[in-house]
């Protein structure tokens, strides 16, 4: 009896219990690619999708290849989503990303279980939620709960969002970590990335790629406003559609599509518009003006 009982207590010392209910080992989790230097990140701010850009983000395509490979479970749910599918969602900016794990799978459980101990862990010098702050994540949710960098604190809290959250975990990433400059991947430590701003009040960010090292200013007030409502990659209102497209000279689909969206963006640099990806109102007060006599003469 005495071999169990060591292994049973050898197993509690090297686990960290997390949401789902499984032990896991505190060494289990991803190895970065290059030498980790002393200090480490601040915790990550919140910052929300403020864009419409569902294009994949270096950082996070390098941590879901990298989970895969080491853990060799699940697969991969996806890092992109419609921008008008849902509500608020880093997805619509390719800064999160679905690891598909069910939770009712043993084996998926613990590996959920092992990964999320290990991101969640604190670090060499005692610091709190070490890999995560390495990593550039924001939050994450498995099983109904929530661990969030900017509320460390309060560690696992219920979640009730439109989805439990049990046939995957999600992955959301700061500005910093989506674009795959945080220490993990570079061995040096990342300043904050405010990431994209909005110029102008109630309408989507501008598309910039670059780090903002400050916070954005107070967007301006719209002078302006079109009778058409702000339309983003992914829209089904054809009448919108079909209008903006004939002014972009692009086939008529009624759908806003890539091609569409390459299209919108390509009209605001020429026109010294903000470049949003979106037909936001800056972008329809620009183009309507030209379409009166088109209107009046097809029924818009």
């Amino acid at each position: 009896m005495k071999l169990p009982f060591r292994r049973a207590c050898l197993a509690l010392t090297l686990s960290v219990a997390v949401a789902g209910g499984v032990a896991a080992p505190a060494n289990a989790g991803l190895q970065a690619p290059v030498a980790q230097p002393r200090g480490v990140e601040d915790f990550s701010g919140y910052f929300p999708q403020v864009s419409c850009s569902p294009v994949l983000q270096p950082g996070v395509v390098k941590f879901r290849n990298l989970a895969l490979r080491t853990y060799q479970r699940g697969h991969d749910g996806g890092i992109t989503r419609s921008c008008v599918q849902g509500g608020l969602s880093e997805h619509k900016e390719g800064r999160a990303w679905d690891w598909m794990l069910d939770v009712g799978n043993r084996r998926d459980r613990r590996v959920a279980n092992n990964f999320l101990s290990w991101l969640t862990a604190k670090g060499r010098d005692g610091e709190a939620g070490y890999q995560a702050r390495r990593l550039g994540v924001m939050y994450v949710i498995w099983n109904r709960r929530i661990w969030s960098a900017y509320r460390s604190g309060e560690g696992w809290r219920p979640y009730s969002g439109y989805s439990p959250h049990t046939d995957h975990i999600h992955v959301s990433f700061n500005w910093a970590g989506a674009r795959g400059r945080t220490s993990f991947w570079t061995g040096r430590v990342a300043g904050t990335d405010y990431g994209r701003c909005s110029l102008f009040a109630g309408q989507p960010a501008v598309l910039a790629s670059r780090t903002r090292s400050a916070a954005c200013p107070s967007p301006s007030r719209l002078v302006r406003r079109s009778s058409r409502a702000t339309e983003q990659l992914g829209s089904t209102d054809s009448v919108a559609m079909k209008l903006a497209q004939s002014r972009l000279g692009i086939a008529r689909t009624g759908q806003f599509d890539t091609a569409t969206w390459t299209a919108v963006k390509r009209y605001q640099r020429r026109n010294d518009l903000p470049l949003t990806g979106a037909l936001d109102q800056p972008t329809w007060t620009s183009m309507l003006p030209r379409f009166r006599t088109w209107q009046a003469t097809r029924g818009f």
